[in-house]
């Protein structure tokens, strides 16, 4: 094989190693690694070859690539039976590990992955870390179903007697929810990473007033119904007769700037600028306008580069899309006036980016001529899915729904529902993570609603993994930050083992899948390997104390220094200085709204949502 084309205006070209021979440290080469525990199947999660999961009591192993197979369905599927003995179930005679690409790739309905499974005790489906779970929820873990005694996500389900898990399957039963338990754990935020989708429960509805079960400020459960301290009479605003309660706009607006007046909510601010889409388009390869940031890109990875690193890449991730992708954020591969090295940070966020689509999109063959940290970006739309199949992660489309009315979806000439399948890098799905990305590259949702190919066809489809990379997760911080020094852990961080390296990145992608086990999963393995390969060639030094796996790391949480709230709320307080007592405020939380802290104006909207007798004094 010949070595590969040298980064463009890179001295000492000559040292940069050819790949390594197939066998030679190839990513997914385990040798004689233990294999990790299994984990639950998850019908979201993206599975490779090699990897195992329970299912219904079960030990699975895939076969090749899959999402939403469900093992044991079909025998000529993705998944061999391997719990209890070492013959799996035949195969078909001359299927070898192909996958059959006619099935699409998540077998289930949309949005059954947050439905109970008939064949589990109770009907209770598997417990998912990632899953938001309310008062009275059922799921079902080790055996034993539980149900949930108020809002929780990330707290394994008998981990703790005086937690929100009451056990109603064979474990005894904790003391009732009259005794007082610890305040519930907002969890972490995790998004899954692609193609490791959040099912339907994972964005928790607003929590109506006076819910105790439903996390508040840090509050502990049942505190909702308590006023806070009566302020001074007269400190509201005084309303008018007859219309309302009447509030200046320029209160509205001095109140956002205040809350959001913070060094961390600057920061993430400054990182997710983006540059206008005329401007955009009119990026290319060479061109002397290019921004900074692009420049500096183009002069460590150049076109034969490009086709060096991803020869098995889809034709629509193109070297020019890739290069306006990376202009659209202006911070990405920018200038520091600080003295911190631009060009080291720019070339150590690239290979971990890479590391991360190879694992997410790459083709995982062993059979192919390239080694396999140089198989990504290999799909670009989610197996089995076509611009024109129905009835695809559309189930939070009814107008019924927040999410349907915050991000209405698009349809199709005959009134259907169109398709948020994984699309692009970052395999986005879902109308509610559409949305929001139209909105950050159009200001409007409107866009990729109706258009959702334009994530596949157009250079979105690496502008979204680029987007993914520089907005946080509260209460985890952005890749981003954690690559270019911003975010630093506090002393809570270290103790659960959240320190700098390429680790944390992949605990922020798809922790709660792949990280926090007593060993290294295969998936996160792979990420290694492939980071590796990478750092190698964009000539990244790699510290001996780099922390490049995550197994052991706890997840984050509200107690780390990354933790931000960027989402206004309804403030639940009492005012006696208002006629009804409402505190006419809205508040920062850490789950998601349809109002954005990022977005100028929408603390307005919230205001006008949640109080429908205020009135807005635009003159004042």
């Amino acid at each position: 094989m010949p070595p590969p084309p040298p980064p463009p205006g890179d001295p000492g070209d000559g040292d940069i190693p050819p790949p390594p021979p197939p066998g030679d440290d190839t990513p997914g080469d385990d040798g004689d690694k233990p294999v990790p525990p299994a984990n639950s199947w998850q019908a979201d999660q993206v599975y490779t070859k090699g990897d195992r999961v329970t299912y219904q009591s079960k030990t699975y192993e895939a076969k090749w690539w899959t999402r939403g197979d469900e093992p044991g369905k079909d025998q000529w599927g993705p998944w061999k039976q391997v719990q209890g003995s070492d013959n799996p179930p035949p195969t078909k005679p001359g299927d070898g590990d192909k996958p059959d690409t006619d099935k699409p790739g998540n077998g289930d309905k949309p949005g059954d992955n947050g439905k109970p499974d008939d064949n589990t005790p109770s009907n209770a489906a598997p417990w998912q870390a990632d899953k938001v779970y309310v008062k009275g929820d059922l799921a079902s873990y080790q055996h034993t179903v539980y149900q949930a005694k108020w809002w929780t996500r990330g707290d394994e389900p008998g981990a703790d007697q005086w937690g929100p898990w009451e056990a109603k399957g064979n474990k005894p039963t904790p003391p009732d929810d009259g005794d007082k338990p610890k305040p519930p754990k907002p969890g972490d935020g995790d998004k899954p990473g692609d193609g490791d989708k959040p099912d339907d429960g994972d964005i928790p509805p607003p929590p109506p007033p006076g819910d105790g079960d439903k996390p508040g400020d840090g509050d502990k459960p049942g505190d909702g119904d308590k006023p806070t301290p009566p302020s001074k009479p007269g400190d509201g605003d005084k309303p008018k007769p007859g219309d309302g309660y009447v509030i200046p706009l320029s209160k509205l607006k001095a109140r956002e700037a205040e809350l959001t007046n913070t060094d961390l909510m600057k920061n993430v601010k400054a990182s997710i600028a983006t540059l206008d889409n005329e401007l955009v388009e009119k990026i290319a390869p060479g061109n002397a306008t290019n921004p900074a940031n692009v420049k500096r890109v183009e002069s460590i990875i150049g076109s034969d580069g490009w086709d060096f690193l991803f020869p098995k890449r889809a034709k629509e991730y193109t070297y020019t899309n890739f290069l306006k992708a990376i202009g659209k954020f202006p911070a990405f591969c920018g200038n520091y006036d600080d003295g911190r090295d631009a060009d080291a940070i720019c070339r150590k966020s690239l290979a971990t980016m890479f590391a991360h689509f190879t694992q997410e999109t790459g083709a995982h063959e062993a059979y192919m001529d390239v080694p396999e940290w140089r198989q990504g970006l290999h799909y670009v739309r989610e197996m089995g899915w076509t611009e024109d199949k129905r009835g695809g992660y559309n189930a939070e489309c009814s107008p019924d729904t927040w999410q349907g009315k915050t991000w209405p979806c698009g349809k199709f000439a005959d009134g259907q529902y169109k398709s948020y399948f994984g699309r692009g890098a970052k395999q986005l799905s879902y109308n509610y993570n559409y949305g929001p990305f139209s909105e950050a590259m159009f200001g409007t949702v409107r866009t990729l609603l109706d258009n959702p190919e334009k994530v596949a066809d157009t250079w979105l489809n690496l502008a979204s993994a680029v987007f993914f990379y520089v907005y946080p997760q509260p209460p985890k911080p952005s890749m981003f930050h954690v690559i270019n020094g911003t975010w630093q852990p506090n002393a809570h961080d270290k103790e659960g083992g959240l320190v700098h390296g390429f680790g944390v990145t992949t605990q922020i992608i798809n922790g709660g899948v792949e990280c926090g086990g007593p060993t290294e999963h295969r998936q996160s393995q792979n990420r290694i390997n492939y980071y590796k390969q990478f750092t190698q060639y964009l000539k990244v030094p790699i510290a001996d104390d780099e922390v490049l796996g995550c197994a052991n790391m706890k997840r984050f949480d509200t107690k780390g220094s990354g933790a931000l709230n960027i989402y206004w709320e309804q403030d639940w307080s009492w005012d006696p200085s208002t006629p009804s007592g409402k505190s006419y405020k809205c508040k920062l939380v850490n789950y998601q709204t349809p109002f954005s802290a990022f977005k100028q104006g929408d603390y307005v909207k919230c205001i006008e949502h949640f109080f429908d007798d205020v009135v807005i004094d635009s003159k004042k």
